[in-house]
């Protein structure tokens, strides 16, 4: 997982210098890539994103929310999904019955494994999840090895200060 920190350090000095239509594209392709390798890599995805993005399609009662995890799984029937050039489509139950969900790479935030590895972009995160994000880590990075919290993974920290909200069936 190093590699992937390393190497998005590398990569952010780079986009540093970009203009701001490229520095969305290359975080875009950067998205689709990770997600890909994510996807083949782990049985559990989970996709962290802003559901008021203008061009994300999914349920009705969660489009009104920026903080939205969507888990894929290998377990679930995935003929449909799809990780095109600008956005990933696939279909995913919620409440019982299908729904073909369309997420353009903007509108994602993070994306973890099953086994906890997590890349962000807080560049794309929603401003209130930003500041609670910086928060978390700030904390994370004063807390002693003995504190209550060390024996707890990253996620289930980010689950105490309400930053992950699950959606499922």
């Amino acid at each position: 997982w190093d590699f992937y920190n390393d190497n998005n350090s590398c990569l952010s000095k780079l986009a540093e210098v970009m203009d701001t239509d490229s520095r969305e594209k290359f975080r875009s392709a950067q998205k689709r890539k990770l997600l890909g390798d994510f996807y083949t890599q782990y049985r559990d995805v989970h996709i962290f994103l802003d559901a008021t993005h203008a061009d994300v399609s999914l349920p009705r009662h969660l489009k009104d929310s920026n903080i939205v995890t969507l888990k894929i799984s290998s377990y679930f029937n995935l003929a449909d999904a799809f990780f095109g050039p600008d956005y990933m489509t696939v279909s995913l139950k919620f409440s019982g019955q299908y729904f073909l969900c369309t997420i353009p790479y903007p509108a994602i935030w993070g994306i973890a494994g099953d086994d906890q590895k997590e890349q962000v972009w807080s560049a794309d995160m929603p401003k209130e999840v930003r500041a609670q994000y910086r928060d978390f880590q700030s904390e994370a990075a004063e807390t002693p090895e003995n504190s209550m919290d060390s024996g707890l993974t990253p996620s289930e920290r980010r689950r105490n200060i309400g930053l992950v909200v699950q959606k499922k069936d």
